[in-house]
C-alpha cells in the first residue's frame, strides 16, 4: 500500500460559510470539463471538497450559476389571517400585539405581526400629542387656511408671529442613545440622570418675522392676581416695550387666543395704538412658525449651557439662566 500523504496545512484564507457566486460556479464547471477531480478543484480554489462536489452536482438545476430561490420557513398565517390583522389595526390604530392575537386567535410573535403589517406599508410609532379639536375648531382652521392660500411671500413677510413659552432649566432635553453590552443598561455610567423637583422656570415672550426677530422678554408675574400668575397686565408690559421697537405701519400682529391676549385691556390697547391684528383660529399652535424657534432654543441651551444645571435657585443662578436664554435666542439662524 502506498504511504498516505501528510495532511496539508489548512489555509487561513479559506472563507467558511460563504455561498459561492456565479463566477466561482463557472470556474468549477470549466475545471470539471478539463477533467479535474473535486479534490484538485478544491485545492486550486481553496474550498472544501464537499462544497465543490455539491456545486457540481447541482449545476444542471441552476440558470447561469445563480442561486436557486429558497422556500424559506413555512408561513404561520394565511392571506386571510393577514388581511384580518390589517383590518384590526385600521379599525383600532392603538391595538396592542396582545389584542391582535386575542381577536385573531393566532399564536404569532410580535415580530411576525410587525412584519405582516410592514408588508401592508403600516408603521408602528408613538402617537403625537395634539390638543383636542372639535369639528368647529377643525372647520375654522381649514377656513383660515383657505382664506390665505393665495398669500404671497410678500404678504407673509409683513406678519410678526409672537408667542410665550415657559422654560424650565434642563427642559426639552433629547433622549440619550447609548451603546452598551447586554445586561449593562443600568450601569451608573449608562444612565441619563435628572434632578427631581421643580427647577428654575421662566416665562418668556418673543416675536419673529421674515426680516428679523424681537428681543426676548421675560414676563413678570402679576402680584395682584389671585394666584400671582401671568395676566393681561403682564402682557401689556410686553406690548408697551416691544410695539414701538418692532411694529410699523403695514405690518400685521399675530397672537393666539390665550386669555391674556383676548382680555379687554389688550384689545383696547392694540386698537388705541392702531395695531393691525391677524385673525387666528382657536387651538392652532402648530400653525405658528415660532414653535420651531422654541424647540431650537431648548435644544441649543441643553447643548451649550448644560453646566447651569444643579447650580441651585439663587438670584445669581436665575440671572445666569436668563442670560443663557437671551444668548441662545440670538444664536437662532
Amino acid at each position: 500500500m502506498a504511504p498516505r500523504k501528510a495532511l496539508s496545512e489548512i489555509s487561513p484564507n479559506r472563507q467558511r460559510g460563504r455561498e459561492l457566486n456565479s463566477f466561482e460556479r463557472g470556474q468549477i464547471k470549466a475545471h470539471r470539463l478539463d477533467g479535474m477531480t473535486y479534490l484538485q478543484i478544491a485545492r486550486l480554489m481553496n474550498k472544501s471538497p464537499n462544497t465543490i462536489s455539491t456545486s457540481a452536482l447541482e449545476e444542471n438545476t441552476r440558470q447561469d450559476g445563480i442561486t436557486k430561490p429558497r422556500s424559506g420557513a413555512p408561513l404561520k398565517s394565511t392571506a386571510r389571517d393577514r388581511r384580518r390583522i390589517l383590518y384590526i389595526v385600521k379599525k383600532s390604530p392603538d391595538a396592542t400585539y396582545a389584542k391582535i392575537r386575542l381577536e385573531t386567535g393566532l399564536e404569532l410573535s410580535n415580530s411576525t405581526i410587525y412584519r405582516i403589517l410592514q408588508s401592508f406599508n403600516m408603521e408602528h410609532w408613538i402617537a403625537k400629542k395634539r390638543p383636542v379639536l372639535s369639528k368647529d375648531h377643525a372647520k375654522a382652521r381649514l377656513a383660515w387656511c383657505e382664506d390665505r392660500k393665495s398669500w404671497t411671500s410678500e404678504d407673509w413677510a409683513k406678519v410678526i408671529f409672537t408667542d410665550e413659552c415657559s422654560l424650565e432649566r434642563g427642559s426639552g432635553k433629547r433622549p440619550t442613545w447609548i451603546w452598551c453590552y447586554k445586561g449593562h443598561r443600568l450601569d451608573k455610567d449608562k444612565v441619563a440622570t435628572y434632578e427631581k423637583g421643580k427647577d428654575i422656570s421662566i416665562m418668556i415672550w418673543g416675536g419673529i418675522w421674515l426680516a428679523d426677530r424681537s428681543n426676548i422678554q421675560f414676563l413678570r408675574r402679576d402680584e395682584d392676581a389671585a394666584r400671582g400668575g401671568y395676566t393681561a397686565r403682564s402682557y401689556v408690559e410686553i406690548l408697551e416695550e416691544q410695539i414701538p421697537q418692532i411694529y410699523s405701519l403695514g405690518m400685521v400682529w399675530q397672537q393666539d387666543n390665550a386669555s391674556i391676549h383676548t382680555a379687554r385691556l389688550i384689545t383696547s390697547w392694540l386698537e388705541d395704538h392702531a395695531v393691525v391684528r391677524l385673525e387666528w383660529p382657536a387651538i392652532s399652535p402648530d400653525l405658528n412658525p415660532i414653535e420651531h424657534c422654541w424647540a431650537y432654543l431648548k435644544d441649543y441651551m441643553n447643548k451649550h449651557y448644560a453646566h447651569l444645571l444643579g447650580q441651585g435657585q439663587s438670584a445669581q443662578a436665575t440671572a445666569a439662566f436668563q442670560a443663557a436664554i437671551e444668548e441662545s435666542w440670538l444664536a437662532i439662524r
